[in-house]
């Protein structure tokens, strides 16, 4: 009897070790393996920022003009480490001067040390002809074209003043897929438990300027076209540029 009773004591023992062992475990802080990164986006015309109803920027062209409507798509976010690794993002982002809110969002990145982001200025290929669609992609927003079954990249809507003087509507819608632009922007980003901050600049007037010279006289009002669509998308390259990492 006794035997069993110094066994059950033992085992009762073991169990209470191993729970014991188990709690300490579990209550054991679980590592940081992700950092969160906000990315602010910032609308500039050659370092001015974008002002509504504002018709004094002058663009390559020597065209004055103002800005009554912004807004662009980026999405399908690429960092890229330097040891080349990727860390892939399938988000969408529907940058809107009119609303700050829309300039700022927050993406999670495992820890580490990356040097670029890759992104496209516009909807991919899948989405864009997938129909509308919910979220930022809602046509709602505005951003998609019924009639063409797809979606606007970049709406920049407002005035200029043409060469005899007289102010005009000013007009540009580019979409289409061969408007689908990728842009790859340089940093030093360390992500750690801090939380960081990469403010990138849109530069309108570069949109504008190489290098194709956009004149707004007689091409003011545009909402596809082959001709301008590749002059503008050859232009894209340059827009964006990262101002600081925080």
């Amino acid at each position: 009897m006794k035997h069993y009773l110094l066994n059950f004591i033992v085992f009762s023992s073991l169990i209470i070790l191993f729970a014991g062992c188990k709690d300490d475990k579990d209550n054991d802080p679980v590592p940081v393996t992700n950092g969160n990164v906000y990315i602010v986006f910032e609308n500039i015309v050659d370092g001015q920022p974008v002002e509504f109803g504002n018709l004094s920027y002058t663009n390559e062209a020597g065209n004055t003009y103002s800005v009554d409507m912004l807004k662009y798509y980026i999405s399908n976010l690429v960092f890229v480490k330097f040891d080349n690794s990727l860390y892939p993002l399938s988000n969408y982002e529907l940058i809107d001067e009119t609303f700050d809110t829309s300039k700022t969002f927050m993406v999670s990145l495992p820890v580490g040390d990356y040097k670029k982001i890759k992104f496209l200025m516009g909807v991919d290929s899948t989405r864009s002809v997938s129909g509308a669609q919910a979220g930022e992609l809602d046509p709602l927003f505005g951003m998609f074209w019924d009639w063409n079954t797809g979606y606007v990249y970049l709406k920049h809507e407002g005035t200029f003043i043409d060469a005899f003087g007289d102010t005009l509507p000013l007009v540009y819608h580019f979409g289409g897929m061969e408007a689908l632009t990728l842009q790859e922007l340089n940093l030093t980003l360390p992500v750690s438990q801090e939380t960081r901050i990469i403010k990138i600049s849109f530069n309108l007037n570069k949109l504008y300027r190489n290098p194709n010279t956009i004149d707004f006289n007689n091409n003011n009002i545009h909402s596809g076209g082959a001709n301008w669509i590749t002059s503008i998308r050859e232009n894209v390259t340059g827009v964006f540029a990262v101002d600081a990492v925080l």
